[in-house]
């Protein structure tokens, strides 16, 4: 991520914003230009008989649009939370490694005493090379 920052001018509903944006944040930026005056140019559509009557004006018009943009935000925020599914991820996690614990204690300790009776230039090869787990206990 780059600090370099690049002068850039947005349109926002009905207004030129200059801004010195970081480069790499630039499309972000001008994303979120465009969701804001999209978002009050729905607004001020929606109430334009409103606003020509002098009900509502354009600061009802930006607060609307402000509310409903970090509406969106709020509910994206709550959506995208993984911390549930990390709780989840956790007790599996240590569920499973209490399963296996025993099982792959019994194959150490087999594997241990087969190496303690082998002849020892079996074991020498055995330190060299390693040793081939195969079948089913060799997916552990």
């Amino acid at each position: 991520m780059s600090n370099e920052k690049r002068h850039i001018t947005l349109h926002l509903y009905n207004r030129e914003l200059s801004v010195n944006a970081p480069v790499d944040d630039e499309e972000y930026y001008r994303k979120a230009a465009k969701r804001i005056t999209d978002t009050v140019n729905t607004y001020a559509s929606i109430f334009h008989e409103s606003i020509l009557h002098g009900k509502k004006d354009e600061k009802d018009i930006l607060y609307m649009a402000m509310l409903d943009i970090a509406l969106h935000y709020e509910k994206e925020t709550s959506r995208s939370d993984t911390e549930p599914f990390m709780d989840i991820l956790t007790h599996l996690t240590s569920e499973i490694e209490e399963a296996l614990h025993e099982s792959s204690m019994i194959i150490v300790h087999t594997a241990k005493n087969v190496l303690e009776q082998t002849p020892p230039e079996l074991a020498a090869d055995i330190v060299d090379n390693g040793i081939t787990l195969t079948g089913g206990g060799a997916l552990i």
